[in-house]
Protein backbone atom coordinates (compact mmCIF):
# COMPACT_ATOMS: atom_id res chain seq x y z
CA UNK A 1 0.00 0.00 0.00
CA UNK A 2 1.23 3.72 -0.67
CA UNK A 3 1.89 5.58 1.96
CA UNK A 4 2.47 9.16 1.88
CA UNK A 5 2.58 9.82 5.41
CA UNK A 6 6.39 12.01 4.35
CA UNK A 7 6.17 14.65 1.54
CA UNK A 8 7.28 12.06 -1.40
CA UNK A 9 10.21 12.70 -3.07
CA UNK A 10 8.82 13.42 -5.98
CA UNK A 11 6.84 16.61 -4.45
CA UNK A 12 9.80 17.65 -2.62
CA UNK A 13 12.17 17.42 -6.34
CA UNK A 14 9.24 19.20 -7.87
CA UNK A 15 9.19 21.63 -4.85
CA UNK A 16 5.33 21.21 -5.43
CA UNK A 17 2.93 22.31 -2.64
CA UNK A 18 -0.82 21.80 -2.22
CA UNK A 19 -0.85 18.52 -3.40
CA UNK A 20 -2.94 17.19 -1.13
CA UNK A 21 -5.65 15.51 -4.32
CA UNK A 22 -2.71 14.36 -6.20
CA UNK A 23 -1.39 12.68 -2.39
CA UNK A 24 -4.50 11.41 -2.03
CA UNK A 25 -5.68 10.11 -5.49
CA UNK A 26 -2.28 8.44 -5.35
CA UNK A 27 -2.49 6.56 -1.86
CA UNK A 28 -6.47 5.62 -2.75
CA UNK A 29 -5.83 4.15 -6.37
CA UNK A 30 -2.48 2.88 -5.62
CA UNK A 31 -0.73 4.65 -8.27
CA UNK A 32 2.38 6.64 -8.32
CA UNK A 33 2.17 9.83 -7.68
CA UNK A 34 3.86 10.98 -10.74
CA UNK A 35 0.78 9.35 -12.63
CA UNK A 36 -1.48 10.99 -9.98
CA UNK A 37 -0.13 14.47 -10.79
CA UNK A 38 -0.30 14.13 -14.66
CA UNK A 39 -4.50 13.06 -13.87
CA UNK A 40 -4.45 16.25 -11.93
CA UNK A 41 -2.74 18.58 -14.50
CA UNK A 42 -4.51 16.62 -17.42
CA UNK A 43 -8.13 15.87 -16.52
CA UNK A 44 -8.40 18.92 -13.80
CA UNK A 45 -6.26 21.68 -15.08
CA UNK A 46 -3.78 22.00 -12.22
CA UNK A 47 -1.28 24.26 -12.42
CA UNK A 48 2.01 23.45 -10.36
CA UNK A 49 2.09 24.29 -6.81
CA UNK A 50 -1.84 25.43 -6.66
CA UNK A 51 -4.64 23.14 -5.47
CA UNK A 52 -6.93 21.31 -7.30
CA UNK A 53 -10.30 22.77 -8.19
CA UNK A 54 -13.31 21.38 -9.25
CA UNK A 55 -12.94 18.08 -7.85
CA UNK A 56 -15.96 16.97 -7.07
CA UNK A 57 -18.16 17.97 -10.12
CA UNK A 58 -15.21 16.69 -12.33
CA UNK A 59 -15.16 13.35 -11.24
CA UNK A 60 -19.32 13.10 -11.35
CA UNK A 61 -19.06 14.45 -14.79
CA UNK A 62 -18.93 12.15 -18.26
CA UNK A 63 -15.55 13.52 -19.28
CA UNK A 64 -14.21 12.67 -15.71
CA UNK A 65 -16.06 8.98 -15.87
CA UNK A 66 -14.51 8.04 -19.26
CA UNK A 67 -11.11 9.21 -18.51
CA UNK A 68 -10.45 7.09 -15.15
CA UNK A 69 -12.16 4.47 -17.22
CA UNK A 70 -9.88 4.38 -20.03
CA UNK A 71 -7.27 4.31 -17.41
CA UNK A 72 -8.84 1.35 -15.70
CA UNK A 73 -9.83 3.55 -12.40
CA UNK A 74 -13.41 3.53 -11.72
CA UNK A 75 -14.55 6.54 -8.99
CA UNK A 76 -17.99 5.27 -7.16
CA UNK A 77 -20.01 7.69 -5.38
CA UNK A 78 -20.26 6.67 -1.44
CA UNK A 79 -23.28 7.80 0.81
CA UNK A 80 -21.72 9.89 3.07
CA UNK A 81 -24.81 10.99 5.14
CA UNK A 82 -26.97 9.79 8.09
CA UNK A 83 -30.46 10.63 9.24
CA UNK A 84 -30.63 12.13 13.43
CA UNK A 85 -32.98 11.32 15.72
CA UNK A 86 -34.74 14.52 14.30
CA UNK A 87 -35.13 13.21 11.43
CA UNK A 88 -32.56 15.76 9.47
CA UNK A 89 -29.67 14.96 7.46
CA UNK A 90 -26.10 15.20 7.81
CA UNK A 91 -22.94 14.50 6.51
CA UNK A 92 -20.54 11.93 8.53
CA UNK A 93 -17.36 13.66 9.80
CA UNK A 94 -13.96 11.54 8.94
CA UNK A 95 -14.90 9.47 11.55
CA UNK A 96 -18.01 8.65 11.27
CA UNK A 97 -16.99 8.15 7.67
CA UNK A 98 -14.03 5.11 8.41
CA UNK A 99 -16.48 3.56 10.57
CA UNK A 100 -18.94 2.87 8.61
CA UNK A 101 -16.66 1.43 5.74
CA UNK A 102 -14.26 0.14 7.47
CA UNK A 103 -12.55 -2.04 3.99
CA UNK A 104 -11.84 -0.14 0.92
CA UNK A 105 -10.41 2.42 -0.31
CA UNK A 106 -12.03 6.18 -0.29
CA UNK A 107 -10.70 9.42 -2.01
CA UNK A 108 -12.26 11.94 0.65
CA UNK A 109 -13.00 15.89 -0.21
CA UNK A 110 -13.77 18.01 3.08
CA UNK A 111 -13.53 21.67 2.58
CA UNK A 112 -10.20 22.67 1.10
CA UNK A 113 -8.62 19.64 1.04
CA UNK A 114 -8.29 15.69 0.47
CA UNK A 115 -6.95 12.53 2.09
CA UNK A 116 -7.42 9.04 1.57
CA UNK A 117 -8.96 6.53 3.99
CA UNK A 118 -7.62 2.91 3.07
CA UNK A 119 -9.40 -0.05 4.97
CA UNK A 120 -10.42 2.28 7.72
CA UNK A 121 -7.20 3.96 8.29
CA UNK A 122 -6.37 7.76 7.34
CA UNK A 123 -4.09 8.18 5.05
CA UNK A 124 -3.16 11.70 5.43
CA UNK A 125 0.55 13.48 5.45
CA UNK A 126 -0.88 16.45 7.55
CA UNK A 127 -1.97 15.66 11.28
CA UNK A 128 -4.62 12.81 11.28
CA UNK A 129 -6.43 14.06 14.54
CA UNK A 130 -6.51 17.42 12.96
CA UNK A 131 -8.95 15.93 10.40
CA UNK A 132 -10.98 13.55 12.36
CA UNK A 133 -14.04 15.71 13.45
CA UNK A 134 -14.36 17.96 9.65
CA UNK A 135 -17.19 17.14 7.42
CA UNK A 136 -17.16 14.67 4.42
CA UNK A 137 -18.53 16.78 1.77
CA UNK A 138 -17.94 14.25 -1.03
CA UNK A 139 -16.44 10.20 -0.43
CA UNK A 140 -15.86 8.25 -3.83
CA UNK A 141 -14.84 4.02 -3.37
CA UNK A 142 -11.77 3.69 -5.38
CA UNK A 143 -11.33 0.94 -7.00
CA UNK A 144 -7.63 0.13 -9.26
CA UNK A 145 -8.93 -2.08 -12.40
CA UNK A 146 -5.08 -2.88 -13.26
CA UNK A 147 -4.73 -5.20 -10.22
CA UNK A 148 -5.95 -8.31 -10.02
CA UNK A 149 -6.11 -10.47 -7.25
CA UNK A 150 -5.10 -14.23 -8.35
CA UNK A 151 -6.07 -16.09 -4.91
Amino acid sequence: MVNYTDKPQLAQDLKETNDCFVRALAISANITYNEAHGIAEELFGRNPKEGTTMVESTIRSTKGRNYFQHRHLALEDVNHTYVRRDKKVHALNIRGFYNRYPKGSYLILVNKHALAIVDGVIQDWEAAKKHIGRTVEAAFRVTNGRQITLF
